[in-house]
């Protein structure tokens, strides 16, 4: 369920209300969010579940046997976080190499990114570094909001443990979930947590607030461990 934010009172939910979106909100006697569309975008290799994290998140389906992706795949799904209604519109990107020269128009404007590995596949987690090299080289926003989701995790051969993942998170500053479409385990919080995190960011989708976005103070990090600054150990 999302989180409960600005009511009809005008009263703010906690971590909002740090992060200053709700005091803006106040100031301005209105929702600096209405009508917000955010663009994400889902990148990794092939056939380590991308496209069924979308189909579970905005239809709460899952199909087995799933085409890969030719090309690009997009879904809009609106959804209601800490009380800001906001559309997303997500881009499912293909894996395979023959599509990556289409992949600079695919980044243009995403202002959060999944990057999504396979936990019983070792070569899809290898070749992370690959795509966060691919992802500063044509994403413009330095302040893209940035997850790592290690995904199919109701599979019994895992060859990544979930350390690995956090470790690789921690040092390269990203958001971290292990998640399974298939039992739709952390799929929902999952995209939950980064939305957050983009309204945290007005610098991603707010042109008046300016590039330095909103500061979390240390005792607000520390207060709610999803609001915490480059990184967020989900569990």
């Amino acid at each position: 369920a999302a989180r409960s934010g600005c009511s009809s009172r005008g009263r703010a939910g906690p971590s909002l209300l740090r992060s200053g979106l709700c005091r803006a909100c106040a100031a301005r006697g209105m929702d600096p969010t209405a009508g917000l569309t955010l663009k994400l975008l889902l990148i990794g290799d092939s056939a380590v579940g991308k496209s069924s994290l979308l189909l579970r998140f905005t239809d709460g389906a899952f199909e087995p046997c799933l085409k890969p992706t030719i090309g690009v795949d997009f879904k809009v799904k609106k959804m209601v976080v800490d009380g800001h209604a906001v559309q997303l519109a997500i881009w499912d990107t293909a894996g395979q190499e023959r599509f990556r020269t289409l992949t600079p128009s695919y980044y243009r404007g995403a202002q959060g990114v999944v990057l999504v590995y396979d936990v019983t596949r070792k070569d899809t987690f290898t070749g992370l570094d690959g795509w966060l090299k691919e992802l500063d080289l044509y994403t413009a926003k330095a302040n893209t909001v940035k997850m790592l989701v290690g995904n199919k995790t109701d599979k019994p051969d895992r060859e990544v443990e979930r350390r690995e993942g956090l470790q690789f998170a921690r040092k390269r500053s990203l958001l971290f979930i292990e998640t399974s479409a298939k039992t739709r385990d952390g799929v929902q919080h999952a995209f939950e947590e980064l939305v957050i995190k983009m309204l945290q960011t007005p610098g991603l989708w707010d042109k008046s607030s300016g590039k330095g976005g909103v500061q979390l103070t240390a005792s607000s990090a520390q207060q709610d461990q999803s609001l915490c600054g480059a990184f967020c150990p989900l569990s």
